[in-house]
C-alpha cells in the first residue's frame, strides 16, 4: 500500500462490498445472531483464507503487508467482478507509476484535439479525470454537445444528470451517470482523496441519485460496451472504446464506433 490515503479508501471500499454478501447456509448456522448486514470480518477472512486479525487490520485501514495474490484472494472472497478486482490492486499501485490497466502514452493537447477532430465515423472526444471534455469532434459536438470547458455545468456527469439534451440522447442516463462515476473513482484510485475529486464530488452529490451511486463505491474500467443513442427518431448504435492517454493515464481518448450499417448511414 503506498499512502495511508490509499489504505482509507481500500478499507472503506472492502467494508461495503463485504456488507452485500449473502452468507451461506453453513455460515448462517455458525453465527445465527448477526449485528451486521451481509458477511462478518471473519467469515470473509476464511473465504481469503488470512487470519482474522490481519482481514480486521485491513478494514481498519491499518499497514499490513500483501501481495497482489493476496488481494486477489480477498476479491475472491468478496465476489468482485473484473472491475472492482482492478480498482482494488490498482488502489496498491505505485501513485507514481503510469496506469497499469489502460496502454498509455505522452501525447500533446493540439496532437489529441486534430486526432480527436479528424476521426470521422463517430463521435470522438478526450475527457480529463473529472469527465471534463477537453476535446470533441463535429459529431461529439452535434449528438452529445459535448464542448471542452472546466465549467461544472458541462461536465459529463453534470449534464447526464441535469441536462435534458444529453439525458433524451442515452436510454438511461441514470444507469451512464453511475457508469461515468465508476470511472471517475477508479481513475482516482492512485489519489482517492485528490482535493479536486473531494470538491467535484461535493459539488455533485447534492442530487441523490448521484450520491447514492457514489456511496455504493460503482467502480468500472474503460472496457468496450456497447450503447444505443437516439438521434431524431430512430436510435444509433455504438461500440464505445475508450483509451488512456498522457504520462500517467490523467485523459482519456474516447471514440465510438459505429456498430451497424444504419448507424454509419444515418452518420454520413
Amino acid at each position: 500500500m503506498r499512502t495511508p490515503l490509499a489504505r482509507f479508501e481500500l478499507a472503506r471500499f472492502v467494508r461495503e462490498r463485504r456488507s452485500r454478501l449473502v452468507p451461506t447456509r453453513a455460515e448462517l448456522r455458525a453465527t445465527p445472531r448477526r449485528r451486521v448486514s451481509g458477511l462478518t470480518r471473519k467469515e470473509v477472512a476464511a473465504r481469503a483464507g488470512v487470519s482474522f486479525t490481519w482481514y480486521s487490520w485491513l478494514e481498519m485501514g491499518r499497514e499490513v503487508r500483501f501481495t497482489p495474490a493476496t488481494l486477489r484472494s480477498i476479491a475472491r472472497a468478496l465476489a468482485l467482478n473484473s472491475d472492482e478486482t482492478a480498482y482494488l490492486l490498482a488502489l496498491d499501485a505505485d501513485p507514481n507509476a503510469a496506469n497499469p490497466f489502460h496502454p498509455t502514452g505522452d501525447v500533446d493537447a493540439a496532437t489529441l484535439a486534430g486526432l480527436v477532430e479528424g476521426y470521422r465515423d463517430g463521435p470522438a472526444y478526450v475527457v480529463n479525470r473529472r469527465w471534463n471534455v477537453v476535446a470533441s469532434n463535429g459529431h461529439a459536438r452535434s449528438i452529445y454537445g459535448f464542448v471542452p470547458s472546466d465549467r461544472i455545468e458541462e461536465n459529463v456527469v453534470f449534464r447526464l444528470l441535469h441536462d435534458s439534451r444529453l439525458r433524451a440522447v442515452h436510454q438511461d442516463p441514470d444507469g451512464m451517470a453511475e457508469s461515468v462515476a465508476g470511472l471517475i473513482r477508479f481513475n482516482y484510485a492512485d489519489d482517492p482523496e485528490s482535493p479536486e475529486l473531494v470538491e467535484f464530488v461535493a459539488r455533485l452529490s447534492s442530487d441523490p441519485r448521484f450520491s447514492a451511486a457514489w456511496n455504493r463505491y460503482s467502480v468500472r474500467t474503460f472496457i468496450p460496451i456497447r450503447v444505443r443513442v437516439r438521434r431524431g427518431g430512430a436510435f444509433m448504435r455504438f461500440i464505445y472504446v475508450g483509451f488512456s492517454v498522457g504520462s500517467r493515464g490523467h485523459q482519456t481518448l474516447v471514440f465510438h464506433l459505429p456498430a451497424d450499417d444504419a448507424t454509419r448511414k444515418a452518420l454520413r
